[in-house]
Order: structure tokens, then sequence, then C-alpha cells
């Protein structure tokens, strides 16, 4: 059993106390009483220093924390009221201009600047100035960024980049003829994706019903198709850029660069020409056999109708298809031919013999 410097305890220690004080003697279980009594009246005088010594040590720290988080409190509540006008102001950093970005680590920075009890000036700008000048490395607590353009800069930037974009999407349309080089297409594309026209070769594509527009949540937004003009005209200034580096290979004496150029021109003219009688037997095939018959949708159950989908159709699927549409209609989708494609056929025909005559003599 533990024995405390109880109440109890401590009037049995006075009484031996004032017997001892008084007889001058005590027996020799008294004696033994007494000097346990003493020990634990030794041990409580120690347990009670250490329990106030504690808590006096707990209580100055906790008023050490609490005047800390008042002048952090204070010198917060001073920036916050006047930091605007620093993430609004320019500086002079390394010999550049640079702007404060306004960000915990900044005003972590920034508070770290203000002293102890000082009290901050309504002018802040020039306050930081001053730091800035008188010790260059202060710098190097703030987080900084180049200053934005002006009003004027930005409009002559935002004029820039339009026009930047309106080449990119010309020199689009050039190259792949997906669509018209239109104001009213540029307009619908550039309003969609923005200055830049980023994924612009992965958002207009080739649908059955024409070109169109997918957005990345899967919209479509029909784009006008190029005219015969356009298409004639984009031929032509191929043609002239073509004759142009034939003409510069030439001057330079490029041989073997005119060689390869031949062999490239006589695989495309194979091409070329194979495209050709393809053309005219889906056209005199047309005309003969499935003149009439209506063209397909742009969707089939409810999924677009494309390449890919004819590639996996079912044979089941294949047979109503060709029944309702004709084979003709399927092929011209197989092989991304223009939806208007059967249009006129008559005069395309015509037009497709004429060729194949002019250049191989066939007569058909």
């Amino acid at each position: 059993m533990i024995l405390q410097y109880d109440p109890p305890t401590k009037e049995r220690h006075e009484q031996l106390i004032s017997k001892l004080r008084t007889t001058r003697s005590l027996t020799q279980s008294e004696y033994l009483e007494y000097c346990h009594l003493n020990e634990l009246q030794q041990l409580a005088d120690v347990q009670a220093k250490g329990r106030r010594d504690a808590e006096n040590s707990l209580e100055t720290q906790q008023l050490r924390q609490d005047r800390e988080q008042l002048v952090a409190n204070y010198k917060q509540a001073q920036l916050e009221g006047l930091a605007l006008q620093l993430f609004r102001a320019t500086f002079r950093i390394n010999g550049q201009d640079k702007v404060l970005i306004d960000c915990t680590a900044t005003r972590n920075g920034l508070i770290s600047l203000v002293n102890p009890g000082e009290l901050l000036p309504n002018d802040l700008v020039s306050w930081l100035t001053k730091i800035l000048r008188d010790s260059p490395e202060v710098s190097e607590r703030l987080v900084w960024a180049d200053p934005p353009p002006s009003r004027k800069e930005q409009q002559k930037l935002d004029r820039q980049q339009l026009a930047e974009d309106r080449e990119t999407f010309r020199a689009f349309c050039r190259r792949t003829e997906l669509c018209s080089d239109t104001e009213a297409n540029f307009n619908l594309i550039h309003s969609t994706l923005g200055a830049g026209l980023s994924n612009l070769n992965l958002s207009v594509v080739q649908m059955p019903h024409g070109p169109v527009l997918l957005t990345d949540d899967g919209e479509e937004s029909q784009l006008s198709p190029p005219s015969v003009g356009e298409r004639q005209q984009w031929a032509q200034e191929r043609f002239e850029a073509d004759q142009e580096n034939l003409k510069q290979m030439a001057a330079r004496g490029d041989v073997q660069g005119l060689r390869d150029r031949a062999r490239r021109d006589r695989e495309k003219n194979i091409w070329d020409q194979a495209q050709l009688h393809f053309e005219y037997s889906l056209l005199k095939t047309y005309g003969e056999r499935e003149q009439g018959m209506p063209e397909l949708p742009p969707t089939w159950n409810g999924q677009p109708l494309t390449p890919e989908f004819i590639r996996k159709a079912s044979p089941e699927v294949l047979k109503v298809m060709m029944r309702k549409h004709g084979r003709c209609q399927m092929e011209r989708v197989l092989f991304q031919l223009p939806a208007d494609f059967f249009n006129n056929w008559q005069t395309k025909l015509y037009q497709i013999q004429q060729e194949l005559q002019n250049n191989f003599g066939v007569r058909r």
C-alpha cells in the first residue's frame, strides 16, 4: 500500500512534532513513524513544486504562442487590407519588370518582412520597393511572373493571333479539302476551338452527310464543303507551286531530286488513273442499275454510318442496306467519296470519260 501525505497523515505528523517539542522524547515506534512522515512530507513538497513549475511552464508557453499568433494575425490583417496594391504593381527585379503572384508562398514571404510591432504604411509599393532595393536577396522569398501586356498590346496580340489562325485555317482547307474556306466556317471553328485552333486536324472530319466539326463532348456542327471553284483553284495553286519547285531543282542541278520526283509522279499518275476508272465504273453502274434509289442516311441504328461501320457490319445488315440503297451508295461511303458524288452523275461520267480519253485514248 502506497501512503500519501493526505490531511489525516498530515494531522498525525503535526501531533508527533508537537509531542517532540513538548516532551523532548518519542518512543521507538513513534520515532520511526515520525521519520517516515517526514519523508512523505518532503516527497509531497517536491511533487507540489513540480506541478507548480509545470503549470507555470505550460502557462508561459501558451502565453508565448498566443502572443506569436496575435502578432501573425496583426501582420496578416495589415497585409490583407493593403496587399491588393502590391499585386497590381510592377517591380524591377534583376533588371526586368516583374509582378507578384498572389499565392500562399508570396503572402507568407511578405508577412516575414514585417517587423514585430511595425505599422505598415499606406503606400506598400514604396515600402516593398525600398526593401528590395536595400536587400535584393529578399526577392527570392517571393513568387514572380512577367507582367501582363497592356490593353493596347493585348489587342495587338489578339489581332496577330487571329491573323495566324485565319492563315492556319486557310492552309488546312487547301491541304485537306474537307471544308470550304469561308468566314462562316472559320468563325464557327474559331469560336469552338479557341485561339490557336488546337486539335483542328482531329476536330474537322468527313461524315456521310458532309464535313462536320466535332466537339469534345461529341456534338456535331455542320460545315459547308468546298465548292467546285475552290477545288479547281487549289489544284491550280498546287500545280503552280509544283512547277516552281521543279524549276528550282533544275536550276540547282538537283538530278537525284528530279529523278525521285519523276518516280513519284509516275506512281501518283497510276493511282489517279485507277481512281478515275473506279469512279467511272461506279457512276456508270449507278446510272444503269441503281439510279433513283434513296441515299444512305448519316446513321444506321443510332450509329454513324462510316467506312468502319460498313466493314464491321454483319452480313444481315449489309443485305438490308444493299437492298434498300444499292451497292453503289455503300461503296461511296466505304471509299469516302463526297455525299453528293452521284448528283449530276451524267455530267461527271462524261467529264471522267473525256479525261480518260485524253490521257490514254480510251474510248468507251
